[in-house]
């Protein structure tokens, strides 16, 4: 499976979950606090990356506009996303970019 056949089943589940948080409020409140936890976690280490590697990328690429180094945030956050949970899945096992290629690191 690519990256966006991936991505676009899991759009569409987190749609109906959506749709489902409109039409249920249990499922809302529930929806609302998993969330929650999950952006509190989050935001205690990604932002503060993000942040580095964005502000790297400007120095290295000072003509990017603000519209481009937002849209390298967020590459790099879903990025770290895949990678997060590729160790979550193996804990024991390194996490490397070169996940799915038949090279090797030099």
């Amino acid at each position: 499976m690519t990256i966006n056949e991936a991505l676009q089943i899991v759009i569409a589940e987190d749609d109906n979950e959506v749709n489902l948080a409109r039409q249920d409020l249990a499922f809302s409140k529930l929806a609302q606090s998993t969330g929650q936890a999950e952006y509190d976690e989050i935001d205690r280490l990604l932002a503060v990356y993000v942040l580095r590697l964005t502000q790297a990328e400007a120095k290295l690429s000072p003509e990017l506009t603000s519209a481009q180094l937002l849209q390298v945030g967020l590459i790099e956050c879903f990025r770290l996303g895949m990678r997060t949970q590729r160790k979550i899945d193996h804990p024991d096992a390194a996490t490397t970019m070169f996940w799915r290629s038949d090279k090797t690191p030099v």
